[in-house]
């Protein structure tokens, strides 16, 4: 016993004396001992914890309501909006597709029917209903006819307009022209049938940004969602290898990893602030959604992809940093009500999983509380108050109004766009998470996730639950647990 005592203290004291070694040696980039601790900074575990899967949801899903909340603020001229819209199209859109292709698997039948009920039901459904609301309310009838739709100051938030009149008809309502943000219902069901191809693609992710920078000059645009389907489609690609070769974003655990992280992050923020700063705008350039014509006015066609390829760059440097930001799990299956009361990070943390398991339901709903408040002209408003002018049409002429001095209007903005740009930042991330609790689940279950009852009343064996070996590491909502919540 002493000599296994004795063996066991040396082997501590010599395990104790590396890290002692390897530590101070962190900063020499330049010595084996610096690179090899900074690689045991950055070693990621095997498979990251669902606990962390489901928080990068949350993170990414909560700040895609700012992308549209804030849209009105952008037509109003308010920078600090522009600056905060466009850094969250750095990384939510790009790092929702990478996960998605890193939980994704080859279909079978039992993943058919998750997609045809999990994303192409929900989309059906919400297409159908977001399109005659927004066609009863912000239409403009003639003739008992609507010809036309606009939403903030005479102008069209959403583009659902015929592609030849440019303007509304009931020819032009089509299944299959995605309502603003439901494209990624359509793009995710693309990806998930053209999987198996993918990954049987050499270089696959390279062919892939080829691919997308392709898609730039072709007439593929919001019909279809086609543009964004290829265009972001090699961040869905990523997320598959990654799952397929056993690889992860790793988290940021030493000082150094953390700082490199932040920095990566800072830096993102920082390009953007300028370019928004010197009327750069790279919304158009970030969402992917228009062909080159469409986004770059140069002469020379090959600037757009110069362009795209620049803007894959900043979204993978964005993406990558926030990912490697977000800590993992201390323990497999933690429960928040087995911490204590007083544990406040990791009660938020469990309790950020927990939103982040129904990401689903703030994505599809939350744009109901954009279209109310366009419906109420509390974005008319603003951008009268922003813009200092409004203009109408009157006896078939335009009529600008103005309100106030030139000098007046610059002191307003000055005092009023910051503070107007956090506080719908904080509405936008507020409303996301009330979206995420447990009671909009329970109350929109039916109609957006219906799989547990259509299931079995559509597919033949829906109701024959998986081989254990075929079974994933999942959150545990989705998991078959025996915890009933």
């Amino acid at each position: 016993l002493s000599v296994a005592e004795s063996g066991g203290a040396a082997a501590a004291a010599a395990e104790a004396e590396a890290a002692e070694a390897s530590s101070a040696h962190w900063w020499q980039l330049h010595t084996p001992e610096g690179r090899a601790a900074l690689a045991a900074e950055w070693t990621p575990p095997k498979r990251p914890s669902p606990e962390r899967l489901d928080i990068l949801k949350y993170v990414f899903v909560s700040t895609v309501s700012l992308v549209h909340f804030l849209d009105p603020l952008v037509l109003g001229h308010n920078k600090y909006a522009r600056v905060v819209q466009a850094f969250v199209l750095t990384f939510n859109m790009p790092g929702f597709s990478f996960l998605s292709g890193y939980l994704s698997r080859e279909l079978d039948s039992r993943r058919t029917r998750a997609l045809i009920l999990g994303i192409l039901w929900p989309y059906f459904v919400l297409q159908t209903l977001y399109s005659v609301y927004y066609t009863g309310f912000f239409c403009h009838k003639h003739n008992g006819h609507a010809d036309e739709c606009s939403m903030i100051n005479g102008g069209q938030i959403y583009y659902y307009a015929s592609p030849i009149s440019e303007k509304w008809t009931w020819a032009s309502w089509k299944v299959f022209w995605p309502f603003y943000h439901l494209w990624y219902f359509f793009s995710l069901a693309t990806w998930r049938v053209w999987q198996q191809g993918m990954m049987v693609t050499r270089f696959t992710v390279v062919v892939h940004i080829v691919l997308g920078i392709l898609a730039g000059f072709t007439d593929a645009g919001l019909p279809y969602s086609a543009q964004r389907t290829l265009a972001m489609m090699w961040f869905f690609v990523a997320g598959c290898w990654c799952a397929q070769n056993g690889a992860f974003v790793p988290v940021a655990r030493g000082a150094l990893a953390r700082g490199l992280a932040a920095l990566g992050v800072l830096a993102s923020l920082a390009l953007v602030w300028v370019c928004e700063w010197r009327e750069k705008d790279l919304k158009d350039l970030l969402m992917f959604h228009e062909a080159f014509d469409a986004t770059d006015h140069s002469d020379a066609a090959w600037h757009g992809a110069v362009k795209r390829l620049l803007a894959y760059a900043l979204c993978a440097l964005a993406t990558a940093s926030v990912v490697a930001l977000v800590p993992d799990a201390d323990a497999p299956n933690e429960r928040e009500r087995d911490q204590h009361r007083w544990a406040l990070g990791k009660r938020l943390y469990l309790r950020m999983a927990k939103w982040g398991s129904r990401s689903v339901y703030p994505y599809a709903l939350h744009l109901w509380f954009f279209l109310f408040a366009a419906q109420l002209n509390l974005y008319d408003n603003i951008y009268i108050r922003n813009v200092g002018h409004d203009t109408i049409e009157y006896n078939g002429f335009e009529v600008t109004f103005e309100y106030g001095s030139k000098e007046k209007n610059n002191a307003h903005h000055s005092r009023h766009f910051l503070l107007e740009a956090i506080a719908f930042t904080a509405f936008g991330i507020g409303l996301m998470t009330f979206l995420s609790t447990r009671l909009v689940s329970a109350v929109f279950r039916y109609l957006l996730q219906p799989d547990f009852f259509l299931a079995p009343l559509i597919f033949h064996g829906a109701h024959e639950k998986p081989a254990a070996a075929e079974t994933r590491t999942m959150p545990r909502t989705f998991s078959a647990s025996s915890d009933p919540t």
